[in-house]
């Protein structure tokens, strides 16, 4: 068995995903917008694409998730979190890639782009324009292009990077 697996979230799951966004995420993005264990529970129940990372090795610790929603036949990611251990220490970061979860169709974000290509969709990621790792991950393991910036979008001021994964359809149009 691979030492990383992703699953569907629970209920159970909720106290953990409440510390990322309020302890473990605290002065970025994902922490602008709290949710509260009923607004948890609404999204583990409704959006069709919500996976949690579970380190094997651990006691099944849930280390991140990512949470996306579906639009027509494309993935919109709503949020992408890795705990700072599993970010920053390099044993852990080496085992998140390609060998630790056993495969490529097991990692993360690619479910989330094979998700999308068997609807005839795409992946559409927004992402903090200064989260220089996120957007490295797009670009080279993922094949992401930029598609645009929106300027002053965070209540903080930072701009919003728009990064599309191109999986058969045509880029989506200005809006």
């Amino acid at each position: 068995m691979a030492r990383y697996s992703l699953r569907n979230p629970t209920y159970e799951d909720i106290p953990r995903l409440q510390h990322f966004e309020q302890v473990e995420g605290a002065g970025t993005e994902i922490s602008m917008y709290l949710k509260s264990e009923d607004e948890w529970k609404h999204v583990i129940d409704s959006y069709e694409y919500f996976k949690v990372c579970v380190d094997n090795e651990e006691n099944d610790l849930v280390w991140g998730y990512i949470l996306a929603a579906q639009i027509e036949n494309s993935l919109w990611i709503r949020e992408i979190f890795f705990c700072k251990e599993y970010r920053d220490d390099p044993e852990k970061r080496k085992n998140i890639k390609l060998k630790g979860f056993g495969g490529l169709d097991n990692l993360p974000l690619y479910g989330a782009v094979k998700y999308a290509r068997e609807r005839g969709g795409m992946v559409i990621a927004p992402i903090a324009s200064d989260n220089v790792r996120a957007i490295s991950a797009m670009l080279g393991a993922y094949g992401f292009k930029h598609d645009r910036t929106i300027n002053n979008w965070f209540p903080n001021g930072k701009h919003l990077a728009i990064y599309i994964e191109n999986t058969g359809t045509e880029p989506y149009q200005d809006v």
